[in-house]
């Protein structure tokens, strides 16, 4: 009678000590989900916010201290997001400007290079050798011009991805 009270007993111990083990495994997953979970959110948050989507929504509302932390992170991702959006309208006027400017810097360069192949051609009148110095002279000031003024619209198609490059091969040796 002993021993099979004691293995009662013993089996009885047993399953307290199985549905402890459970248990304590889904009270361990319950409280693991409940900071594990939002910290997860708040990571793929940030993870979004790297491929440039401010939008990503996190719904954490707690009154701890991840949702401090969720709470933080959203004023900075708003920051961050009016911070690329205002980095992005400069970088806008920016290339504006230099393509407006180059654009018009090309209308005096072509009257100047216009009058100065007519001088230099003698088309207008006869000029001495001094004067043909200064003309070269200039010949070469407006080429540097035309040159930082098509670098300048280059610039600013490649920063726009407006040029198209036109790949073919080549020998590396030459």
């Amino acid at each position: 009678d002993e021993t099979a009270f004691l293995r009662n007993i013993q089996g009885g111990l047993m399953m307290l000590g199985i549905v402890a083990l459970v248990a304590a495994i889904l009270a361990g997953w319950v409280i693991s989900d409940r900071i594990v979970g939002p910290v997860n959110q708040i990571v793929r948050g940030a993870e979004a916010m790297e491929r440039g989507d401010y939008e990503f929504p996190l719904d954490v509302r707690r009154d701890d201290e991840i949702g401090y932390l969720a709470d933080r992170f959203q004023d900075m991702r708003q920051k961050q997001r009016a911070y690329v959006s205002s980095l992005e309208e400069a970088a806008r006027v920016r290339s504006e400007f230099i393509s407006l400017a180059s654009h018009e810097l090309r209308t005096p360069i072509s009257v100047i290079k216009g009058f100065q192949e007519l001088m230099l051609g003698e088309s207008i009148g006869p000029i001495t050798q001094h004067q043909r110095s200064a003309l070269e002279a200039i010949r070469r000031s407006v080429g540097a011009l035309a040159r930082v003024a098509e670098n300048a619209t280059r610039m600013s198609q490649i920063q726009d991805s407006r040029l198209t490059l036109e790949l073919e091969p080549g020998n590396v040796v030459e």
